[in-house]
């Protein structure tokens, strides 16, 4: 008997075999009782098409042993449904699904019978994802770059306690998203992971479903999720070929880590990533920065920047630049610069120095003998520890003995919240695991 393509697959009999990769595989729970309702998977076959198959709690125990994610294999003698149109949480957009029978014939195969792709994602843009919630007929796909990693913690839910954990995401639309992970899901990262790598990151995150928090669209997960870091996809590598330049910075009162994502980057070096890349491809692992990163230092620049919950909330020391502004001598910038600062700060309620914090704050990128010389040795040896090679952003005048301005007193400021917040935070930490 010849094989039959998943396209070809319908309803009016159940004489049908397919060649298939099995993709991903999950059990469905119910979320009440987590009570054990199916074995689900998602098939591949030679022409890329997918189907979600299902195998029902009491054919379970008799088909789990003979399936493993990414194996190649043969199926027959299994019957094909067409969704209705109540059915909810479908991992895929298509309309049938297989389902195992107890005769259903299992057979594994060889990877030179036959090429067959490892993965098949339906990745969506945000506007699919706004317009999907409070309507769960369909699971989504999510990918992108991480820009922040929070804290597992542990929540009471319907009487349990269930671990969880928020990460954000920056989409290829450059848009920021947050995805909580729920139960085992959450364990898929660790705390340190994001700022104790170099990266860049690529997440794809599956089967989630739309939520939103403080009219904030966000995605949570679900039994049926799977998390891939770096997956080799073309998706992750088209990613990859991202800015995010890492850089040290100083206003004359303190230092901070700020990170340049690709769409202010690209306006900054007038080049793309992947440009850049391919430009200096020939270069070794030894060699200095690209001209046009270490052309940043000795520059002065005013960064508007994006501060979310892991800043005010956890102490993250890493900080989004939403912006880049390096004309800063016309009034309209300046006074554009004025706006923004202070309705950013009245955002996040932060009253105290209000008139202060509102100015203009500029940074100059200096080299790494610069930054030496203006901070004590433990600062030092910190900066360098974390960045590396990364260009630093510093002033020529040791922080220590400067006295904070007016005109020069965010960035402290800013510092000595994160500071606080974090001894809070860790505080909060020692008291769970004491729990």
């Amino acid at each position: 008997m010849s094989y039959n393509l998943i396209k070809q697959l319908s309803d009016k009999n159940e004489n049908w075999k397919v060649r298939v990769r099995l993709s991903r595989m999950w059990e469905a729970v119910n979320r009440k009782n987590l009570e054990l309702i199916s074995l689900d998977m998602v098939l591949i076959d030679e022409q890329d098409d997918t189907i979600h198959a299902t195998i029902q709690k009491n054919n379970v125990k008799k088909f789990q042993a003979q399936l493993r994610e990414g194996q190649l294999y043969s199926l027959s003698n299994f019957r094909v449904d067409t969704y209705k149109e109540k059915d909810s949480y479908r991992p895929i957009s298509k309309d049938k699904k297989i389902n195992f029978l107890r005769t259903t014939v299992i057979e594994e195969l060889k990877e030179a019978e036959v090429t067959i792709s490892q993965h098949k994602f339906e990745f969506v843009d945000y506007r699919t994802i706004v317009d999907r919630f409070d309507n769960n007929k369909q699971l989504t796909d999510i990918i992108g770059k991480i820009v922040g990693v929070g804290a597992q913690e542990n929540v009471h839910v319907q009487g349990s306690t269930v671990p969880m954990r928020n990460i954000d995401i920056m989409n290829p639309e450059d848009i920021k998203i947050r995805i909580t992970l729920w139960g085992p899901t959450s364990n898929e990262i660790e705390d340190n992971f994001y700022t104790n790598n170099p990266g860049p990151f690529v997440i794809i995150v599956t089967s989630t479903i739309v939520k939103t928090f403080r009219g904030e669209h966000y995605l949570s997960s679900t039994s049926a999720t799977k998390v891939y870091i770096n997956l080799e996809i073309p998706e992750t590598a088209t990613l990859i070929d991202r800015y995010r330049i890492q850089l040290n910075v100083d206003d004359g009162t303190e230092h901070a880590v700020f990170i340049l994502f690709d769409k202010e980057a690209k306006k900054l070096l007038h080049t793309t990533a992947r440009e850049l890349s391919n430009k200096y491809a020939t270069m070794n692992a030894n060699s200095t920065l690209p001209n046009e990163i270490e052309k940043l230092i000795g520059k002065t620049f005013v960064f508007q920047l994006k501060l979310n919950n892991y800043n005010w909330k956890e102490g993250w020391e890493l900080y989004t630049i939403e912006k880049v502004f390096d004309n800063i001598s016309n009034d309209e910038t300046a006074m554009k610069l004025d706006h923004i600062t202070t309705e950013a700060l009245e955002n996040y309620e932060i009253k105290k120095n209000a008139d202060q914090t509102s100015q203009k704050n500029k940074f100059e990128v200096l080299d790494k003998k610069q930054l030496t010389s203006t901070n004590n040795d433990e600062k030092r040896s910190k900066q360098e520890h974390n960045n590396g090679a990364i260009p630093s952003i510093s002033s020529a005048s040791n922080v220590e003995d400067t006295e904070p301005s007016d005109d020069n007193m965010f960035l402290r400021y800013l510092i000595n919240c994160q500071k606080a917040t974090k001894h809070k935070s860790s505080k909060k930490k020692k008291l769970q695991r004491r729990k």
